[in-house]
């Protein structure tokens, strides 16, 4: 939908998302008024602070939440409408194949647009590509795998079908999680939002503040300040080599962790003090010794989704018995070919290159070679001994780290002045250059002149951010590795209110110190870094 210049302009300096001023204005008045309205107005405002979220973050965009919204209700409506359970399934094919269609028109819109833009062109319209991309549409990806998951629960007759407009419209639209996630579940989701009694809860508020804050920390201070490197090494792969590639790559693994993580905090916090519970999203996966361990932890909400509307309905199908000659044999899939189809799939989801498929197919092929080991040596030990739990999590975490290369290079450019992502065989190349020259002063320079160019051109200020960087990731990865062991998966938060208050305040000086200081180095104090999931 085009927007006047003026509008454009408006809605530019106004951006908004979890990591700019604008939000942290938009979020007080928004959960303010929300306890303050009457319990019939609630519902109503809750919607108004929502779309006004979303417009200020893809303002252009309004128009496909909207549309998407009322298909998928009124899809929902015609699944609940057919009688019996034959009917049902073959209208929630259609619903699906609907919903899914007008996402992979977005998502892999490169491939459509030369064959439409000329018929657009013979109908005298103007056919506006970059308007059809899933990093346009922000948080169509995630929006429609919940329209998608709620299609699927109304037509197993888990979830009634919603028959009023705006609790289904808040459900989808619910600012907190709209744009990137937590992919929710209506069972679990719409009845909070239905409830317009609760009262506000201060002790739950405050455990919502510290959440938040250390959301924050993990984006401003760790994520957008690794950043600098990151981008630096892959938006030139060319130029570098040994282990300046292989530091990227753990730096870019890093990033993307707490970039993501510190985003889903952010959301399951806005939503706490709203008084509703979203799902959590990560759950220290960097820890994990296998990678059924690690996909149980790292974007929970997708591989949820996943397991239960891609993995089960494969592994439990008998689609083997129609193939010829092999169907008398096979009755049931291997569960192997679920896991390969989900991590494709996931592969797919992720993003429109080939890169993405690698990716994809590499986590499949780590996740069938570990079930491939345990079916010949057996269930691993519920208490490995620490050297083997150290060498078994350094592995895990060595193959995500390289997986990641492909990730990455799908992602942007990897070379000055080109417009489209890296391919493969970049990926590839990138990964062969990091066992050729492995010099310690090399990498040293790489990160020095990375710094240097992208933060600021004066030594004292690039050590300085290096040193700070430095000491952020560390603090981020000891309260994440003490999270993991020592409060067993618990919030940070309950930490927080277990120290005096003394350490407890200086400790909220020095994350509020961090952030600020990461805010203004990355944004002049005006604009926060965009989250890498964004795009997806």
């Amino acid at each position: 939908m085009p927007l006047s210049a003026g509008l454009q302009t408006f809605t530019s300096a106004w951006f908004m998302s979890f990591s700019t001023v604008h939000y942290l204005l938009f979020l007080p008045l928004a959960a303010g008024a929300y306890f303050l309205l009457p319990a019939r107005a609630r519902r109503p405002w809750l919607l108004i602070a929502s779309y006004y979220f979303y417009f200020f973050a893809a303002p252009r965009h309004l128009v496909v939440l909207l549309a998407g919204t009322l298909a998928s209700w009124l899809l929902g409506l015609f699944i609940a409408g057919g009688k019996g359970a034959a009917a049902r399934r073959a209208r929630l094919g259609l619903a699906l194949a609907a919903m899914l269609g007008l996402l992979c028109f977005f998502k892999y819109n490169a491939f459509f647009a030369p064959f439409l833009s000329p018929l657009f062109a013979r109908l005298g319209v103007s056919y506006e590509q970059s308007y059809f991309t899933t990093a346009a549409a922000l948080g169509i990806s995630f929006y429609t795998f919940t329209a998608a998951g709620y299609l699927i629960d109304t037509a197993r007759g888990d979830v009634p079908p919603e028959k009023n407009l705006l609790n289904y419209a808040l459900f989808l639209g619910f600012f907190p999680s709209v744009t990137m996630g937590p992919i929710s579940r209506a069972g679990s989701l719409l009845p909070q939002l239905k409830d317009d009694t609760r009262r506000f809860d201060a002790d739950g508020a405050a455990d919502a503040l510290r959440g938040m804050a250390v959301g924050f920390f993990k984006k401003l201070a760790v994520a957008d300040t690794l950043n600098v490197y990151t981008a630096a090494v892959f938006g030139n792969l060319a130029a570098h080599s040994g282990g300046s590639l292989t530091l990227a790559a753990l730096c870019f693994a890093l990033q993307l962790y707490f970039d993501f993580s510190g985003y889903s905090d952010i959301a399951v916090a806005s939503a706490r003090l709203l008084g509703i519970k979203l799902p959590e999203n990560f759950q220290n996966p960097y820890f994990a010794t296998n990678f059924s361990t690690f996909w149980s932890r790292w974007h929970m909400s997708l591989s949820g989704f996943l397991q239960d509307y891609v993995f089960t309905p494969i592994a439990w199908s008998r689609w083997t018995e129609k193939l010829p000659v092999l169907g008398k044999r096979v009755q049931k899939p291997p569960v192997l070919s679920a896991i390969a189809a989900t991590f494709l799939i996931s592969g797919l989801w992720h993003g429109d290159t080939l890169c993405f498929l690698v990716w994809g197919a590499l986590q499949a092929l780590f996740r069938i070679g570990e079930e491939l080991c345990h079916r010949r040596l057996g269930k691993p030990k519920k208490k490995p001994s620490f050297r083997l739990r150290l060498g078994k999590t350094a592995l895990v975490l060595a193959l995500w780290v390289e997986s990641l290369v492909f990730f990455k290079v799908g992602m942007a450019p990897v070379s000055p002045g080109a417009a489209a992502p890296g391919t493969v065989a970049d990926a590839l190349a990138a990964l062969g250059r990091q066992f050729s020259l492995v010099s310690p002063a090399r990498m040293w320079q790489d990160l020095y002149a990375a710094v240097y160019a992208g933060f600021f051109p004066q030594r004292l200020l690039a050590l300085g951010f290096i040193a700070f960087t430095a000491l952020c990731l560390a603090a981020a990865l000891w309260a994440d590795w003490f999270q993991c062991f020592r409060l067993k998966g618990a919030p940070l938060a309950l930490a927080f209110k277990r120290l005096r208050p003394a350490p407890r305040l200086i400790l909220y000086y020095a994350i509020v110190l961090c952030c600020f200081a990461a805010f203004i180095m990355q944004s002049g104090g005006f604009g926060g870094g965009s989250f890498l999931y964004g795009g997806f």
